[in-house]
């Protein structure tokens, strides 16, 4: 999100607050599993509740900022994979351009040995 967003917190609750206009509880590890090991039947439903939930979230988020469409367009534009315009910088998009400009033009790139 941080690429996305220009927020002061990036945690979970603050994205959600800020992209769906939501507040969502954000419980510590060990209120969750308090939840799930010490509440029974109710405790372990109310964790798998939370979970689900924020997971819900976590695709609504996605899908408003359109983060999937938006990087697999960028990947076939610059003919490069969808893990790596995510991860790659921009000079990597940039070679991959000039690699499939330069192809059928006949001009091979130099190596960097």
């Amino acid at each position: 999100m941080r690429g996305e967003l220009k927020l002061s917190m990036y945690s979970q609750a603050s994205v959600v607050a800020h992209v769906l206009n939501r507040r969502h509880p954000a419980p510590s590890f060990s209120a969750l599993t308090a939840w799930f090991v010490q509440g029974g039947a109710k405790g372990r439903a109310q964790a798998l509740r939370h979970v689900l939930q924020t997971s819900r979230l976590n695709l609504e988020v996605l899908d408003r900022l359109d983060l999937l469409g938006r990087t697999s367009e960028m990947a076939r534009v610059f003919g490069i994979d969808f893990f790596s315009v995510l991860n790659r910088g921009s000079q990597y998009r940039v070679e991959a351009v000039l690699g499939r400009v330069s192809k059928p033009l006949g001009y091979v790139a130099l190596s960097p040995r």
